[in-house]
């Protein structure tokens, strides 16, 4: 399908800024899908365009994060850097990039409601959606498409529920929580693949929600090994059938490339193009309900040839361009094959109550 509009690509050479060292999320991730992206010439193509971001204020942060948390990382990167907890290390400039990464959602936010994009992909860091209320968590600071989320449904009318979709290998539990049984939390349905066992050790396939959000909780708990055919299954059988019922007026996307088999830190075997099919079944979603309304944000993804290939594909994805990459699938074992089978069956049992699956 052709889109009038083009596709954004949100990103600035500042996230460079964000000084990790040999941490393992480092700013090498950004240079070489930035380089990926200009040798396969995508701002030639009239479909994609970049956009430069700009810092989120901090009443934007605050929808999601406590001022006191807030001020806790100003000080410290005040102070030259340091570690914010166990995995999540700051420098001097990091409080200011963090502004910047949320910035770069909220501007993509920003142009694809008014229809100036019809979507787009922001190439940010620090990532997000570990990030508690008053927490760094998981390398990230802020979580970025959580401020997205409160952000579009306050300022615009035309958002009133929002669909996030989270395929890092691990747990966007910084998301879940944030909108797990508050007030919005029937507003902002969070649907995140995630192996299991694996960091953050939480995030189980039976914490569906509380309160007002109780059935908006998807933990789709991946067993290790896993690849493109139990992704897709899921997005078939459970994503779909939500999708319709839910009719939110965007999705977001938590996009983790550490769901590739290649991945230093993870035992799962996605390929590229299964991450392109899974944008592929969400931007037809989004075509169907809510406009064509979707933005992706980048989170993890560890193998730099899988994040700067798998991120090529999913822009590809979104601005029809029709750049295909492959790989060769890995081998999925029976045992796995009858694990995804038994998942689909445990989560329509779970969320029977609350939805139909057809």
């Amino acid at each position: 399908m052709s889109q009038l509009k083009p596709t954004g690509v949100i990103y600035s050479d500042d996230y460079l800024l964000h000084e990790t060292g040999t941490h393992v999320e480092n700013k090498t991730r950004l240079i070489e899908t930035w380089k990926l992206l200009n040798e396969n010439q995508i701002f030639n193509t009239g479909k994609v365009v970049h956009i430069k971001p700009i810092p989120a204020n901090l009443e934007e942060i605050e929808r999601v994060h406590t001022s006191y948390y807030i001020e806790q990382v100003k000080e410290r990167c005040a102070r030259g850097g340091g570690w914010l907890d166990g995995d999540t290390v700051v420098s001097e400039k990091s409080f200011d990039i963090a502004l910047l990464a949320a910035g770069g959602a909220i501007i993509a936010g920003d142009k694809v409601v008014s229809n100036e994009l019809a979507n787009a992909f922001c190439l940010i860091r620090p990532p997000g959606h570990h990030a508690r209320e008053s927490a760094a968590r998981g390398f990230c600071i802020f979580n970025n498409i959580a401020i997205l989320a409160r952000s579009l449904r306050a300022r615009y009318d035309a958002i009133d529920r929002v669909l996030i979709l989270d395929h890092d290998a691990h747990a966007g539990n910084g998301t879940s929580y944030t909108f797990y049984d508050g007030e919005d939390a029937s507003k902002v349905l969070v649907f995140g693949f995630h192996q299991i066992p694996l960091y953050p050790g939480t995030c189980y396939i039976d914490e569906i929600g509380a309160g007002n959000g109780e059935g908006y909780n998807f933990n789709i708990t991946m067993m290790r090994g896993s690849g493109d055919p139990q992704y897709l299954a899921v997005m078939n059988e459970i994503f779909d059938p939500i999708v319709k019922q839910f009719k939110p007026d965007i999705i977001l996307v938590s996009a983790g490339f550490d769901a590739h088999f290649s991945d230093p830190l993870t035992d799962l075997n996605l390929t590229v193009q299964g991450f392109g099919n899974i944008i592929r079944k969400a931007k037809s979603a989004a075509e169907k309900i809510c406009n064509g309304r979707i933005i992706i944000l980048l989170e993890g993804g560890y193998n730099l040839s899988a994040v700067s290939r798998g991120i090529l594909q999913e822009i590809s994805v979104l601005a029809n361009l029709e750049i295909e990459l492959e790989d060769p699938p890995p081998k999925i074992d029976p045992e796995t094959e009858q694990y995804g089978k038994k998942l689909i069956a445990q989560i329509k049992e779970l969320f029977s109550p609350y939805w139909k699956f057809y």
